[in-house]
């Protein structure tokens, strides 16, 4: 991945043109994440559904501002989250109780547009880098809608993106330019402890067990959302 970027930044300079320099872009995606390999027979062996909805937002910086050029590479953060569902507990005492499970990263984003102009369809390419977080949690409700976290664990691992899309082009009335933007973007995730799914019990006592399991929540994503420039 990072032979890919640095072809991509030198690429960049050889398309720059001189004009108003953008000082960045912002986005934010509708994401439709489905599992894959390993993960996905994961879920289907526990009986649960293989894609979920989440979402992921982002800002990007134009990195020859100071040149006064707009680059086809910008350079930023992203952050995302996936919410994947809650489990029932098997419980011997009185109350109701769940098990969610939930995943959220924060990457280093680099998107490299070839095309500098404002153009009906403007494709891109998205490399991206950063630590992922997967929650599982046991939580008791109670009748009220208050709620009590029981048990947790996070587990921290690293995943790698790449994204390859395209913008329909939308200007506001204001002139302001925007993309409707669609993509596919493929997550690798390196493996991760966590809380195996079904597997709470609570005991007659309220002593409270589960099993751990180690997984690699790898996905395929669709994305659709927005881009703006600032």
């Amino acid at each position: 991945m990072r032979s890919a970027l640095v072809i991509i930044l030198v690429f960049s300079f050889s398309f720059s043109t001189a004009q108003e320099a953008d000082k960045g872009s912002w986005y934010a995606n509708m994401i439709l994440a489905n599992a894959t390999g390993s993960y996905n027979d994961y879920l289907l062996f526990h009986q649960r559904k293989t894609n979920k909805v989440g979402f992921s937002f982002g800002y990007l910086a134009n990195i020859q501002r100071k040149s006064q050029l707009s680059s086809p590479v910008q350079i930023g953060a992203e952050f995302g989250f996936v919410p994947w569902g809650k489990d029932g507990v098997n419980s011997q005492v009185g109350g109701s109780f769940s098990h969610s499970h939930n995943s959220l990263w924060i990457n280093g984003v680099a998107r490299f547009r070839p095309i500098l102009t404002p153009s009906k369809i403007n494709p891109f390419l998205d490399l991206s880098i950063g630590p992922e977080f997967i929650f599982s949690g046991v939580t008791e409700i109670f009748g009220s809608g208050e709620t009590r976290r029981l048990e947790g664990l996070t587990g921290t691992t690293r995943n790698y993106g790449l994204a390859l899309g395209a913008g329909i082009k939308r200007e506001k009335e204001s002139g302001e330019l925007r993309y409707i933007d669609i993509s596919l973007n493929y997550q690798f995730v390196d493996k991760v402890r966590t809380i195996r799914r079904n597997s709470v019990y609570i005991d007659s006592d309220f002593n409270l067990d589960f099993a751990q399991t180690i997984i690699k929540p790898n996905t395929l994503q669709v994305r659709l959302g927005f881009t703006g420039f600032l």
